[in-house]
């Protein structure tokens, strides 16, 4: 915005839909991940020896002994000064670092626990992690958001009108004990039941001239006779004005 004697000017700029919907997500997730303390590796890193690595290394032991470079009664053997190995599900061994952080860990903890305290505040307490069908987290914070946010695609007027159909029908009194929901199953109608039966209509036979037609009789054959169509009297037909 600028001012002057000129009056003043105000220049907003709109974030285009496109980008701020990807943007918002990026947020819910950024939320959600920083709740995520940090996850050190626990496989394996370093392979141990073999048994047949092993036995080379004693034959170099046992040779040094018998030529004298080597105590004879040393217990000195190729695995000496080595830790236990961890035997994995597959059957190889090795050695992994997990050990060593946990440790340091635990001696941090020990010698400054406030600021252990603090730094554990940051992580896990607003952020509940689970299966929501697809992997991700349900988040709680002000963004309300999720690591695999749900997109919702704006009906097509296609489906506008089907779900306004469906909405009437549901409405729709399907018997005379007030059930509605219509399916089009059956002998339902769309027009529904009609609590109250239309009464019935008797209509009069009329003849020409609005009279009502008589079966004429003995005395009077031709007069409004049994012809059953308009405009005759008994059986010949009447033409012209009134």
């Amino acid at each position: 915005m600028s001012g002057g004697k000129g009056g003043s000017k105000t220049t907003e700029t709109k974030i285009p839909e496109w980008v701020r919907a990807p943007a918002d997500r990026n947020l819910q997730r950024a939320e959600a991940v920083q709740q995520i303390e940090y996850m050190p590796y626990t496989g394996g890193q370093v392979a141990a020896l073999t048994p047949t690595q092993e036995a080379a290394m004693n034959n170099n032991i046992n040779t040094a002994k018998a030529f004298g470079l080597l105590d004879p009664n040393s217990n000195l053997t190729a695995m000496s000064g080595m830790p236990t190995p961890t035997t994995y599900d597959n059957g190889m061994k090795g050695y992994g670092s997990i050990g060593l952080y946990d440790q340091a860990l635990a001696e941090l903890t020990a010698r400054n626990p406030e600021n252990m305290a603090a730094y554990n505040a940051l992580f896990g307490n607003r952020t509940q992690f689970g299966l929501t069908g697809g992997g991700g987290a349900r988040s709680t914070s002000r963004f309300s958001g999720s690591a695999n946010p749900v997109v919702t695609t704006p009906l097509t007027e296609q489906q506008k009108r089907e779900q306004k159909m469906a909405d009437v029908y549901a409405n729709v009194v399907i018997d005379d004990k007030g059930n509605k929901g219509y399916t089009g199953q059956g002998n339902q109608s769309r027009a529904g039941i009609n609590a109250t039966p239309s009464p019935a209509v008797t209509r009069a036979t009329y003849g020409s001239g609005n009279k009502p037609r008589t079966t004429g009789g003995a005395n009077k054959p031709n007069v409004f006779g049994n012809n059953p169509r308009k405009n005759y009297l008994g059986n010949k037909r009447v033409t012209g004005g009134r």
